[in-house]
């Protein structure tokens, strides 16, 4: 199985241009994740791993992947651009609520090219509005 923590990491390395379109990419990583990896996406997304130490190392892939998200964040927010802490439960519940919509087939047009580019409206819309 691919971590997401992993999927975050490879889709930032080579963002350089700012800390906006950094945020932005990793938002989308997050849903074409989900789409590519649903059943994994659906463990890793219920409560049952949180609740439970029968599967430490799915809970600790559940927080690197969200640390990721976070140290992204204060990047940004010493950049002067973001607030980190309730920035990175807004992006978290923006990037989760596209991801599950689409894996339930929820979209009108729910084709993976579709759902990719309402990611990335979501999320440059997100990362926008927090600018601003």
């Amino acid at each position: 199985m691919i971590k997401i923590s992993t999927t975050f990491k490879g889709t930032i390395g080579f963002i350089k241009k700012s800390d906006r379109l950094r945020l932005e990419n990793i938002g989308v990583a997050y849903v074409k994740y989900a789409i590519d990896h649903q059943a994994y996406y659906r463990v890793m997304s219920s409560d049952y791993p949180r609740n439970s130490n029968q599967y430490p190392q799915l809970a600790q892939a559940s927080n690197n992947a969200f640390n990721v998200l976070l140290d992204v964040i204060k990047a940004g927010q010493a950049a002067k651009v973001f607030n980190a802490q309730q920035l990175a439960h807004v992006c978290w519940s923006l990037v989760h609520g596209v991801a599950m919509l689409a894996i339930d087939n929820q979209f009108m047009s729910n084709d993976r090219t579709s759902v990719v580019e309402l990611a990335q409206i979501a999320t440059k819309t997100v990362s926008k509005g927090i600018s601003a």
